[in-house]
């Protein structure tokens, strides 16, 4: 299975290559003016060292204190045009002094994912998708993808509203998972239609293994867990100035061995929820605000599901003054 991915992904890195330079021919461009108007990519490189000190098993010589230091290095390369763009980014990760014997905690986690070895390394490909934009307000993007829910518009004249959405918003339910060295993606596609008043997104994608996993990492495909749905996102300034309203819809499927042999039977779970964000000038500093509202009806197994979660946050932030400190304050309720 694991090879059949690794197939499936070279095939998918070189149908890229191959659109990349027929797009390149059609627009008769020579090398060095493809390259600086098309073309653009990037480094990032993430040094970790974690040091954690958790619970005791009991019954247990675990070690409940411990180190470990993480490496993750990312490559990308972007080439883009009015109407379509491909993108692809490949990363080596690689853990040092994961503990044989830990107690709990991430650890822990790697070193079980990662088929128990103490300095587990790989290289994967992150992401790798064709991007169809600007076509009448359609949009279409296929492969390898991150999707983030809530975080499907942004703006170009409104940082403060930006960083409500990227991060107090986006990921409640689904996202890429980047605080662990591997991350998680999906298999898949997301497209949909914006204009200036409304965005309407729609998904559908199997996800990657990843996660705690350094050995097999995102070249594993959980293919027995499906998500899709979408989301309906009213834009800044159309009911009020700043602020920006969402309705959404997720299904989530897994059959996975572990999840039936949890939970009695399939996992088949429906979300439907709202939000609302908004981001003010006020006195010598700005006002924001984040509610989110969430419900569950499915099947967990043999039970029913039924749950419920409510989220609000308001912060305020001093931006004249040195530093610009802020405040936050926040309930959540599940």
């Amino acid at each position: 299975m694991i090879e059949m991915k690794r197939i499936n992904f070279f095939t998918i890195a070189l149908v890229l290559l191959i659109s990349i330079f027929h797009l390149h021919d059609s627009y008769g461009q020579n090398s060095s003016e493809f390259l600086k108007d098309h073309v653009s990519g990037g480094v990032i490189v993430n040094l970790r060292n974690e040091l954690w000190n958790t619970f005791q098993k009991q019954d247990s010589a675990t070690d409940r204190t411990y180190d470990f230091f993480l490496i993750r290095a990312r490559a990308f390369i972007d080439f883009n045009w009015e109407h379509v763009s491909v993108y692809v980014m490949g990363q080596g990760v690689k853990a040092f002094n994961l503990p044989e014997n830990g107690a709990f905690g991430p650890g822990e986690l790697y070193f079980n994912a990662s088929d128990q070895k103490t300095s587990p390394g790989n290289f994967q490909f992150v992401e790798a998708f064709i991007h169809l934009k600007n076509l009448r307000g359609f949009y279409l993007k296929g492969g390898r993808i991150g999707f983030k829910d809530g975080g499907q518009v942004l703006y170009k004249d409104s940082p403060k509203l930006n960083w409500v959405i990227q991060e107090r918003l986006s990921e409640r339910l689904i996202g890429n998972w980047d605080w662990t060295l591997v991350g998680r993606r999906f298999d898949g596609g997301s497209g949909g239609y914006s204009n200036d008043v409304f965005d309407l997104n729609l998904m559908g994608a199997n996800v990657t293994f990843g996660g705690f996993d350094i050995d097999d990492g995102l070249w594993k495909e959980l293919d027995k867990v499906v998500v899709f749905g979408g989301a309906f996102t009213i834009k800044e300034g159309v009911l009020f100035e700043n602020t920006q309203f969402q309705l959404f819809n997720y299904y989530y499927f897994d059959n996975r061995t572990p999840s039936v042999s949890l939970a009695g039977d399939d996992l088949k779970i429906n979300t439907t929820g709202v939000s609302m964000v908004g981001a003010y000038s006020m006195g010598s500093g700005e006002l924001d605000t984040m509610l989110w509202f969430a419900f569950q009806l499915g099947d967990f197994g043999v039970l029913s599901q039924r749950a419920l979660a409510f989220i609000a946050e308001i912060g305020y932030q001093f931006t004249s003054t040195p530093w610009k400190p802020g405040l936050r304050f926040g309930v959540a309720y599940a």
